[in-house]
């Protein structure tokens, strides 16, 4: 963050010892944001989030309030800090949620869909803090107004949301066959690049 003190995000199996503290999963896996002083390591805080499913952050970024903007995956209904989210069906779907720099949560969206399954794997702000995430979807969804459609194979999207947690626009990337994408940065031109790995006959980037 602006104080140089290190945050990150990871997902845990049964316990994890953070500092002085151990967290036990709810369930399968369960999400951990946590953060620590750049001086001698201590724990400022640290937040976990889970259900009885399986729950995964795949990426953080900190914009210029010190706000962290986390995505990943959640499964079932899940709290994110008095905000509750479900995903419409008993897979995995991606979800989005920002800390302040105290740790209290702020806003949590979340990708819905009736079938297939949803992941976050990347985000990104702007020198506005707008924000940007990566992930990729295997069905028909919805998040904020805003779906997409399935194609065959891994079909990626793009996210934007503001600096409050309102979404204001989806793209869906297509591809024929498989091609999950795991890293996004934004210049100030707001150009993207994206990268990711896989097999396609063909690309098509909606809107």
């Amino acid at each position: 963050d602006s104080n140089d003190d290190l945050v990150i995000c990871t997902q845990f199996y049964d316990y994890i010892d953070v500092g002085s503290e151990v967290y036990t999963s709810a369930g399968d896996v369960d999400i951990m944001v946590a953060k620590f002083n750049k001086d001698n390591g201590t724990v400022i805080w640290a937040k976990q989030f889970g259900a009885e499913g399986g729950d995964w952050a795949r990426s953080l970024v900190v914009n210029s309030n010190n706000e962290v903007i986390v995505t990943g995956a959640a499964q079932n209904t899940v709290d994110f800090g008095g905000i509750v989210i479900s995903g419409g069906n008993s897979n995995r779907y991606a979800v989005i949620f920002c800390l302040d720099e105290n740790g209290n949560v702020q806003w949590a969206d979340n990708i819905d869909h009736i079938a297939g399954a949803s992941r976050g794997h990347a985000v990104t702000v702007d020198q506005d803090n707008n924000i940007y995430s990566l992930g990729y979807f295997i069905s028909d969804f919805d998040i904020g107004g805003f779906s997409g459609e399935q194609y065959d194979g891994f079909n990626n999207y793009i996210l934007k949301h503001d600096v409050n947690g309102t979404c204001e626009w989806v793209k869906p990337i297509i591809s024929t066959f498989i091609w999950p994408s795991y890293k996004i940065n934004i210049n100030s031109e707001a150009n993207f690049y994206i990268n990711g790995n896989g097999i396609t006959d063909s690309l098509m980037i909606e809107g």
